[in-house]
């Protein structure tokens, strides 16, 4: 299956339980995957930060990968992260799509349907 380019998950990460952060990146990054995105996952970017690397090293991995991306998932809890805004404002300056909820993505879908774009 062709994927419809490179999306990056945002959201908060830093004080949130463990399992929860890491159910809802994965469920997301599942989401995602299934409607044909190649998903990055910041999770997988800052693994190394449970070694000692601090935040802003972690930080820049991350907007490093978000560069190569055609595209930002926003997660509802991005709103209240300083580095989550840092990747919205950074997703703008690459003029990259911008995703706020599932829906978004979906009607992205219907929209090159109808013009035959996949």
């Amino acid at each position: 299956m062709k994927t419809k380019g490179k999306i990056y998950i945002s959201g908060a990460v830093a004080d949130q339980p463990e399992r929860e952060l890491f159910a809802k990146f994965h469920d997301t990054e599942k989401m995602l995957a299934a409607r044909g995105f190649e998903v990055v996952n910041p999770l997988r970017l800052i693994s190394k930060w449970a070694e000692g690397i601090r935040w802003q090293l972690g930080a820049k991995n991350c907007l490093e990968a978000l560069a190569g991306c055609t595209a930002i998932y926003m997660l509802p809890c991005a709103t209240d992260c300083q580095i989550a805004q840092l990747e919205l404002h950074r997703a703008m300056e690459l003029n990259i799509d911008i995703y706020y909820e599932l829906e978004n993505v979906e009607a992205d879908e219907l929209v090159n349907d109808v013009h035959g774009q996949k």
